[in-house]
């Protein structure tokens, strides 16, 4: 998305929402509060702004993958592929992330699913290879 950051390749997932220009706006007020919160947790987001669209690119350090890999390999116990020394898969980021931005809560108890029902966001979607 945002090609004048050479040391940003990608990003994990994409939150997007309606520009509100007035900050004191409850939508707005939340967006930046569920950002915070993500950025709390040592997520990168990257904001972004198209007309009257915001794009929020989300990415997980590295580091955050190894916490989760464990459990992954014992729900994942007959996935043939396993584990590359390692590494992290994007499909395995990709779930990783979604859990995460779905157990993150902001004060009011909210949390993404029902951001996205009230209009804080209006969609988000995941960036694969």
């Amino acid at each position: 998305m945002d090609q004048s950051d050479p040391t940003q390749k990608t990003y994990d997932y994409v939150l997007v929402a309606h520009q509100v220009d007035d900050e004191r706006d409850q939508k707005a007020q939340r967006q930046k509060a569920f950002i915070q919160k993500l950025e709390e947790k040592n997520i990168t987001v990257k904001r972004i702004e198209h007309d009257d669209k915001v794009f929020f690119g989300i990415r997980a350090p590295n580091e955050m993958f190894k916490d989760y890999q464990y459990l992954l390999k014992v729900s994942d116990s007959c996935n043939w592929c396993g584990d590359v020394r390692g590494s992290v898969t994007q499909a395995t980021r990709i779930r990783i992330v979604h859990f995460i931005l779905h157990q993150t809560f902001i004060n009011t108890g909210e949390n993404l699913e029902e951001l996205i029902k009230k209009g804080v966001f209006e969609t988000m979607f995941c960036l694969h290879e």
